[in-house]
């Protein structure tokens, strides 16, 4: 019996080749109640190069799940976020008194907050609870989501999005849209896990990334670069960077138990059997090959892109 076709979901190619089955997770969204997706597998897609979760959760039931999540969940300062401290960096070298600046996931506000930029700062976030406290910070959060937002009704000196890919079917859609709001010369920032780090690539659909049901959707190398090409950006910057800091030995350890999970799963189902790993595998024996977390790989890519045009007004 023939497989059927898998669309890209980003693309809509159907040049797509299964990579594997992603191990059971008990997370969603901070939601740790109940396994998610015991059978779902990660697809490449050929033409573009995005990796994909299919089946997924819709982006409805998402963004539902953002909305309703405690604002206390993702709070971070920007000494936490090597994204955030080169984010700022780039923004301030190019800021005036007019510069606007888009945070699409903003959150609480955190990130805009550290700009202290003279001009408009600007939020979309659907969970209500942490909108409400980006505003009491001074963010205008205008949307919920960036596609309630009108091509040209305003556009920005620069977009960012931090961790917001990886939850999109389609982040070439969000590219797009995002391309369609900055003004000639503006700029995109997106940071999200990156496909093509050596991690990544030895593990594939059992790496712990991939694990998490709200991440639907993995880039690379080539993504970037055709994205860019397709929707007339340059590709300014790149930066590869971990989200946790880790001692040597912390790095070392977290290292050898991917090492030994990616030549033997079954080694790392006998440890979670031992009790080894913080999984609740007696009550959901679907979390015995649930891989091991490799936090301080630097796993992660900051891309810069900018829209061709007039030089923005910093320069």
């Amino acid at each position: 019996m023939m497989e059927s076709v898998v669309l890209c979901p980003s693309c809509g190619s159907t040049d797509t080749r299964s990579l594997g089955t992603i191990p059971c997770s008990d997370t969603f969204v901070g939601d740790n109640r109940r396994a998610f997706h015991a059978n779902t597998r990660l697809f490449e897609c050929h033409l573009c190069g995005l990796a994909f979760r299919h089946p997924q959760e819709s982006a409805a039931e998402i963004l539902d799940a953002y909305s309703s999540a405690d604002d206390h969940s993702w709070r971070h300062s920007i000494e936490e976020r090597p994204d955030w401290k080169l984010a700022r960096s780039l923004v301030k070298l190019h800021a005036s008194e007019s510069t606007s600046v888009l945070d699409v996931g903003c959150y609480r506000g955190d990130f805009l907050a550290c700009l202290d930029l003279p001009g408009r700062v600007y939020g979309v976030e659907p969970n209500r609870l942490a909108a409400e406290r980006a505003r009491s910070v001074g963010v205008d959060v205008i949307a919920s989501d960036i596609g309630q937002l009108e091509r040209k009704d305003i556009l920005f000196d620069w977009i960012t999005a931090f961790d917001v890919l990886e939850h999109l079917s389609s982040p070439r859609a969000f590219v797009e849209m995002s391309a369609g709001l900055l003004k000639p010369g503006g700029r995109l920032v997106i940071a999200t896990g990156y496909r093509s780090h050596w991690t990544f690539r030895l593990m594939e659909p059992r790496y712990y990334y991939c694990t998490l049901a709200e991440h639907v959707s993995f880039i690379n190398q080539k993504w970037i670069g055709r994205v860019a090409s397709e929707f007339d950006l340059k590709v300014e910057l790149t930066r590869q960077y971990s989200h946790y800091r880790a001692s040597w030995g912390e790095r070392l350890t977290q290292c050898l138990k991917n090492g030994v999970y990616s030549l033997s799963p079954e080694m790392g189902a006998l440890a979670r059997r031992c009790g080894f790993g913080g999984k609740d595998v007696r009550s959901n024996p679907g979390l015995l090959m649930h891989p091991p977390q490799w936090m301080p790989a630097r796993d992660h890519i900051m891309v810069v892109f900018r829209r061709g045009g007039d030089a923005d007004h910093g320069e």
